[in-house]
């Protein structure tokens, strides 16, 4: 029986991966009829992860009270939104624009779960606009 050296198997044995990919692709060929793809690697196994997103909108703020209580048209496109990493760096970049419905200065970005921020370019605003305070009061005053 051989036996493992401290650098691994004995010189005349196969590494066991080529072995497991025999069988495997033996399998393939008994499942598909002998018909097997020349790129056809079935040691490579992959992994797939739920998506998210990370949107929202820019709007004119009529009533300057930094809550999103506006109409939804009043919406603003071509402001330059840059979605950055844990670490700062930009990991993608959009400009506001419709959505689906129609409605302006929507942006949305597609991502794999983890932890991002959203920095707006505030020379893309229109021009005389300035972001409005955050959250300055609830709707209705209260």
């Amino acid at each position: 029986m051989p036996t493992a050296a401290a650098g691994g198997l004995n010189d005349h044995l196969e590494p066991r991966r080529s072995c497991r990919r025999n069988n495997r692709l033996e399998d393939h060929k008994r499942q598909r009829g002998n018909a097997v793809d020349s790129n056809t690697d079935l040691t490579v196994d992959f992994g797939l992860v739920p998506g998210a997103s990370i949107g929202n909108y820019v709007w004119l703020d009529n009533n300057r009270n930094g809550i999103q209580d506006e109409a939804p048209d009043a919406g603003i496109d071509g402001v330059t939104v840059k979605l950055l990493d844990a670490s700062g760096n930009v990991v993608k970049t959009t400009v506001t624009g419709s959505d689906a419905d129609g409605r302006p200065g929507y942006n949305r970005f597609d991502v794999i779960p983890g932890t991002y921020r959203v920095q707006f370019d505030l020379t893309t605003l229109p021009s005389d606009f300035v972001v409005s305070s955050r959250c300055s009061t609830t709707p209705g005053g209260r």
